[in-house]
């Protein structure tokens, strides 16, 4: 690590010289400070520093927010607007110094983002209260969330971006007075999507990019959750298992490159949530008021536009061969476990799901033996585990039934590792 930082510094020390020498041209050289210094910040202990950084400054601003509500009540109105104005302006001169003098710190961006984030939102509310504007809730959590969307792209700081998005948030449960302004939320959630797709453009695997993903994931699985779940009636499964399978294929196609487990957001949320839900679905309790009937117009519209979503992206899958089909098809697993529980009943689309979640797990078995994929086995055999241990406390089969399951597949246990160790063996001679 000090041969690392030795040599950036001489790098830094050679490349104005090699810039006036025509060596180098100045973008060039500006890209290649910018890259390495940023790489720099990222190392263990100037991350340690650049938190304790972000850290000082939100406290500052939530100190300053403090002392002014303490003092608030003796201050005459003059007073107040002169500190108010005074404190705003002086966190834009810090980031304005941030943009100008340090626009690749990320310590500086990001906490200069942060300060101003905090302070114009005690500045509305206090201008407010003082010159007792009216105004809910909902429009002060608005007003001010759109006014620090600008510092996110100035700054191009992802703290005030996750500001912005906890703010939208929190709009959305206590400033939304009727429910079809909660649609709005999308649009609101779109406005940041020039920012992360630059993010995407700069880093696709960096910190500050995976952080994002895993928010704008979180932010839009609750806003979808928030708003459609009153139109959603029998065909819930339905609709979950698409917006799973849907969101894993985005990862496979995307965001499937050999880094991190940590960092594949979409893959992980969505994957998971496909394993989870069919999981679930092996239990024949879940299937007792299910039907394929939709419960009304707005369920129709949804499912008709999350299946032809899903179908995109299973043609971009297939057209990168990423062979996501075994998670991406879940969706119509769910649509035969609907059929079969009007034909046969809620036994049948639970032992479906049983075939279909056991065949995952070998599969993924399988794949990870095949690529020496730990994670991918780990994942295999954790599914098959967690697939036997809920079936032997399901009560609903009998003990003949069970033990039955259980020795077919302790049975297609033996045969694949025998398989496999004579596949090997094969191999090493």
């Amino acid at each position: 690590m000090d041969k690392d930082k030795k040599g950036i510094e001489w790098l830094f020390r050679q490349l104005p010289e090699w810039v006036e020498k025509g060596i180098l041209p100045q973008d060039r050289a500006d890209a290649l400070r910018a890259h390495y210094q940023r790489e720099e910040e990222g190392s263990g202990s100037s991350r340690l520093l650049t938190l304790f950084a972000i850290m000082g400054l939100a406290l500052i601003g939530l100190g300053v927010i403090l002392i002014l509500a303490h003092n608030w009540d003796q201050l005459s109105r003059m007073h107040r607007l002169v500190l108010l104005l005074g404190q705003l302006f002086g966190a834009q001169l810090f980031a304005a110094y941030a943009l100008w003098r340090k626009p690749d710190s990320i310590a500086w961006c990001e906490g200069s983002g942060v300060l101003l984030a905090l302070l114009l939102g005690a500045s509305l509310a206090l201008i407010g209260q003082t010159y007792h504007v009216a105004a809910e809730t909902g429009s002060f959590l608005l007003l001010w969330m759109l006014l620090v969307l600008p510092i996110v792209y100035l700054l191009r700081a992802v703290l005030p971006a996750l500001i912005y998005l906890a703010g939208i948030m929190a709009w959305l449960f206590v400033g939304v007075d009727y429910p079809g302004e909660k649609q709005w939320i999308w649009l609101l959630l779109a406005l940041l999507g020039p920012y992360y797709w630059q993010r995407l453009q700069t880093e696709r695997y960096g910190e500050q990019a995976v952080i994002l993903s895993w928010s704008l994931l979180l932010c839009a699985y609750v806003s979808f959750v928030e708003i459609f779940q009153r139109y959603i009636g029998e065909l819930d499964f339905l609709v979950y298992g698409t917006l799973f399978a849907a969101t894993y294929l985005i990862g496979r196609c995307w965001f499937d490159e050999e880094v991190s487990v940590w960092k594949k957001a979409h893959k992980l949320v969505g994957g998971g949530g496909v394993l989870a839900l069919s999981i679930a679905l092996t239990f024949q309790e879940f299937w007792h008021n299910e039907k394929w009937q939709a419960s009304g117009q707005e369920e129709q519209w949804l499912v008709g536009a999350l299946l032809l979503l899903l179908v995109g992206f299973l043609w971009q899958s297939f057209r990168k061969e990423r062979g996501a089909w075994a998670l991406g098809l879940q969706p119509l697993v769910v649509a035969g476990g609907l059929f079969l529980v009007q034909a046969c009943g809620s036994w049948a689309s639970a032992l479906l799901f049983n075939v279909y979640a056991l065949f995952i797990g070998i599969r993924a078995l399988v794949q990870g033996v095949k690529r020496n994929s730990f994670t991918r086995l780990n994942a295999g055999m954790l599914l098959v585990a967690g697939l036997i241990l809920v079936r032997f406390f399901d009560l609903n089969y009998s003990y003949v039934f069970r033990g039955s399951v259980f020795v077919s597949v302790g049975g297609a246990f033996l045969l694949v590792n025998a398989w496999l160790a004579r596949r090997k063996g094969k191999v090493m001679k």
